[in-house]
């Protein structure tokens, strides 16, 4: 491995890390929903759904896993469409009969890096990626004092950062039916 590979194996880790231990990475995208079709496979990059809108904006009901099984096996009439998750997929309920577009809120995991990418990750998430780095460096060089004590600035910043977001949400998603 060369050098440069290594920082970008090194810098893809942190990202990754970093963003699982603070799910800050938040997307938002389309989903068709098409007349007749029950399943949708999510974007790779779906960690856990916000939300779900519908056309209008207006969130779009839950289903429990126990609640859609029951809804597959014995068909009743919804009041409204619902949909309910199983793996990677987003089911609907009832079977859709008129296409619509949904937008998805979502938590997600950044892309690879390639040489020539910027991080996902900007301001002081970009800074908890360096310092994670550097801790592998010192590891990885045989430092491994000097790599716990970066982490331990790392694993301080991270639940600086995570107390700061609680109370001011970065990139929060707000709905009107839920916040006031």
């Amino acid at each position: 491995m060369t050098l440069q590979q290594d920082a970008l194996d090194y810098s893809n880790e942190a990202q990754y890390r970093v963003c699982a231990d603070t799910r800050v990475l938040r997307k938002r995208t389309t989903l068709a929903i098409v007349s007749g079709t029950q399943t949708y496979s999510l974007p790779n990059d779906v960690i856990a759904l916000l939300a779900v809108l519908d056309p209008e904006g207006e969130p779009v009901p839950f289903l429990t896993l126990d609640d859609a099984l029951a809804g597959l096996t014995a068909p009743t009439d919804l009041a409204t469409t619902a949909y309910y998750m199983i793996g990677t997929s987003l089911g609907v309920l009832p079977m859709p009969t008129a296409a619509v577009t949904w937008t998805l809120y979502y938590e997600a995991r950044p892309a690879p890096l390639t040489s020539a990418s910027p991080f996902e990750l900007d301001g002081d998430y970009e800074l908890l990626i360096d310092r994670l780095v550097q801790a592998m460096k010192l590891a990885d060089d045989g430092q491994p004092e000097l790599a716990a004590e970066e982490q331990g600035f790392y694993d301080i910043d991270r639940n600086r950062l995570r107390r700061r977001d609680a109370r001011e949400p970065r990139g929060r998603v707000r709905l009107a039916m839920f916040d006031g």
